[in-house]
């Protein structure tokens, strides 16, 4: 059983021993903003989120027709920049997932002052997605509690917690919020005494497949699972998307395109660029590395395409048909929601929305054109990215693989190979990270020894020639709009 905490949704997986997915199941994160605090506070109640996972474990014991005492390990996979500080007696002292913002000053200190250090030391370079800046935030905010503090865990480990009552962190997690030297593999205390982070509130390191812990007789009695079931951390869900599409050679390059949009290729060595752009972090179950480019929250900007413009109710492919009737370009519809020819590391507020042509009576932007606009600014960030990476990486990507909730999409994936001019794979299992976090769990319950990739499961998508040609222009049109936007240039008003 697998269970991935990402930034919009829970999942829960049952597969078999070798990873096929039997039954699956998944639910909103509720956020919330906390009375008296600012508008870039971001919360979830944990009972909460721990009560859906009960719940959709539940539900897919139900759906497979498992028995308790079928399921051999629970592996667990969560969001990457998220933290939860628990005090001695294991209560929560503040929950501050990756969509909480309300360390950015915080974390623009932590950029000055040592910007490059964590960049080169922990491969991170977004002060504000750090654990250090939640810890400066609540010594400067919550002194009280502050005080208090005990351990400092990702999400996902604090899930495994609530799951055994044992605290721990996986290498990827941890370098997710800036507390890992992704070089060694282990904790950096000469930066982490820089950063004021004391390695006491750190849990050990635990490596995806090796058990954390068993769940506690309680949980298991309310979950109704039996009590003793090994339980692993997978790792960060990007990474383990990764391995739920297959990838883990040097060169395999993939995407996961749920709320945020992680393109990673995997490398033999950490590989860093100069402008602090590429994120480097390790990958479970391989002695390994990925270089990443993140979009940002291209995934959430869909959701709000989506459920405010586009017909909320219809199906993927019922919207997908109309706008595969659009021509490249879109009728001059254009996109800039969520994505951009920068990665999420260079990026903060910028101007952005969807233009079209006017009046309006000469080209009215329907929901079909604007699906299409921006299916198509998702591809053209893909393709400025992922030349990022490569020069980052030293190496061409042969494919790239898409996977996340976006992945549904076959429009998608046929506009990205004409756009990058390339094969595109779309994942036929959209729930990648908890296919990949499958793996973990295997090895934990002694089925897998975790060096062999999963089985993939995609279908390819070669580029249309004529489509690639029309892209070429189209792609250069697009980012160069992009920056006269952002320079707020008078021509365009």
């Amino acid at each position: 059983m697998v269970l991935d905490v990402g930034t919009s949704a829970v999942h829960c997986m049952i597969t078999d021993g070798l990873g096929n997915p039997i039954a699956s199941a998944d639910g909103p994160i509720r956020y919330f903003r906390p009375e008296g605090t600012s508008e870039l506070t971001l919360e979830f109640h944990p009972q909460e989120l721990l009560n859906a996972a009960g719940l959709l474990a539940a539900r897919c014991l139900k759906q497979a027709g498992a028995r308790a005492g079928e399921v051999k390990a629970v592996s667990v996979a969560s969001q990457r920049h998220g933290v939860v500080f628990l005090d001695r007696k294991g209560e929560e002292l503040l929950v501050s997932p990756n969509v909480d913002t309300r360390a950015a000053f915080e974390g623009a200190a932590i950029d000055e002052e040592l910007g490059p250090d964590i960049y080169r030391r922990a491969g991170q370079s977004r002060g504000l997605l750090l654990a250090p800046s939640r810890l400066r935030w609540l010594e400067n905010n919550r002194p009280d509690s502050f005080q208090r503090l005990d351990s400092i865990l990702t999400v996902g480990g604090w899930l495994a917690y609530q799951l055994t009552g044992q605290r721990a962190c996986e290498p990827s997690l941890a370098a997710g919020v800036g507390l890992l030297n992704v070089n060694e593999g282990g904790r950096d205390g000469p930066l982490l005494e820089k950063l004021g982070v004391p390695e006491s509130l750190l849990p050990p390191l635990s490596t995806a497949g090796e058990i954390v812990g068993t769940l506690t007789p309680d949980l298991a009695a309310g979950w109704g699972l039996d009590p003793g079931v090994p339980v692993t951390l997978a790792g960060a869900d990007t990474q383990c998307g990764l391995l739920g599409m297959g990838l883990g050679r040097p060169g395999d390059t993939g995407v996961v395109a749920g709320w945020s949009c992680a393109m990673q290729m995997v490398t033999p060595r950490p590989c860093y660029d100069d402008a602090s752009r590429a994120w480097v972090s390790p990958i479970p179950l391989r002695a390994a590395w990925v270089s990443e480019a993140n979009l940002g929250d291209a995934g959430n900007a869909h959701r709000w395409l989506t459920e405010g413009f586009l017909h909320r109710d219809s199906a993927t492919e019922e919207r997908d048909a109309g706008a595969a009737a659009v021509p490249p370009g879109s009728d001059g519809v254009i996109s800039y929601l969520g994505t951009a020819p920068t990665a999420a590391a260079e990026a903060g507020l910028r101007r952005g929305g969807i233009l079209f042509p006017t009046p309006l009576q000469y080209q009215t932007p329907t929901p079909a054109r604007t699906l299409r606009a921006f299916w198509e600014s998702l591809a053209y960030a893909l393709k400025s990215n992922l030349a990022a990476i490569e020069r980052a990486a030293g190496r061409n990507a042969e494919a790239l693989c898409l996977g996340g909730g976006m992945s549904r999409s076959r429009l998608l994936a046929k506009i990205t190979a004409s756009v990058l001019n390339r094969e595109a794979r779309r994942s036929l299992i959209p729930q990648a990270s908890a296919r990949g976090a499958a793996l973990a769990a295997g090895v934990a319950a002694g089925l897998l020894d975790g060096s062999q990739p999963l089985t993939p499961m995609w279908e390819g998508v070669e580029p249309d020639p004529a489509e690639a040609l029309e892209y070429r222009e189209l792609y250069h049109q697009w980012k160069g709009l992009y920056h006269r936007l952002q320079e707020g240039d008078s021509d365009l008003y």
